[in-house]
């Protein structure tokens, strides 16, 4: 937990799962770079993830900007995990969205992933979470709570602050984008060229153009769009390059 004074300290977490995409960028590294936080890499939220993964993270966060990174490995008292897990009760868990949703896939792990993460925001006033991660926080504020009871603790009670917003697939613009689609997916390390291939090749109905018109304005884009996507394309593939790349040497 950090030292406490009257600094507000702001946490958010990223498992080391593979390559960072443009959504790790607007949901963990903007945030991290303009709000001062600390960014967790969550190795035990991704056990099959090895020591490479961890430092290839580490190094494309520094090359955006992100300056203070820690390890869960490192963070990771089991003293007061195990005193969370003491009090956790199973219902609750079993009610979490992410564990009733995971269908035969479900495990202990999953069971039992809010209580580590209960363990992770401890000492933090706020948690940047994504859309999906609000129920884990009151979750955490429910069960430090409990834990200042039962243990006489003081541990300050953490609040969410929802950032980033997902961001949609180029091939399929109703899901997600994702690594497990590489070409629906803007990775932080693709060449100028990969981006400008993947935009081009980005599917254009309706809604895959309101995809890359709200990623264009997400990225800094102003103006008006151009009604031909011959023309709209290039600058989206321009606005991604300057955000990707403007740390190249």
């Amino acid at each position: 937990m950090p030292l406490r004074d009257n600094t507000i300290f702001r946490l958010t977490g990223i498992r080391p799962t593979g390559r960072m995409h443009l959504g790790h960028y607007f949901s963990v590294i903007k945030p991290a770079v303009e709000l001062g936080a600390t960014v967790l890499i969550a190795e035990f939220h991704a056990p099959k993830a090895g020591p490479d993964d961890t430092r290839r993270m580490a190094i494309t966060m520094h090359k955006f900007g992100v300056e203070n990174i820690r390890y869960q490995s490192e963070e990771f008292d089991p003293q007061i995990y195990f005193e969370l897990l003491s009090i956790a009760r199973v219902g609750e868990l079993q009610r979490m969205t992410q564990y009733m949703t995971a269908g035969d896939d479900n495990d202990a792990h999953l069971l039992v992933y809010p209580v580590l993460m209960v363990h992770d925001v401890m000492g933090y006033d706020e948690i940047l979470v994504g859309d999906d991660q609000e129920q884990h926080i009151n979750y955490a504020r429910d069960l430090i709570e409990r834990y200042n009871r039962v243990f006489s603790g003081n541990v300050r009670l953490p609040v969410a602050r929802p950032v980033g917003g997902r961001l949609m697939s180029l091939t399929d613009p109703t899901k997600k984008m994702s690594k497990s689609d590489p070409e629906g997916c803007l990775f932080l390390d693709d060449s100028p060229q990969e981006v400008e291939c993947k935009i081009k090749a980005a599917v254009m109905t309706p809604d895959g153009r309101e995809n890359l018109i709200h990623l264009y304005r997400r990225l800094g884009g102003i103006g008006d769009i151009p009604g031909l996507n011959s023309e709209f394309k290039p600058m989206v593939a321009a606005a991604i390059n300057r955000v990707l790349h403007s740390h190249d040497e």
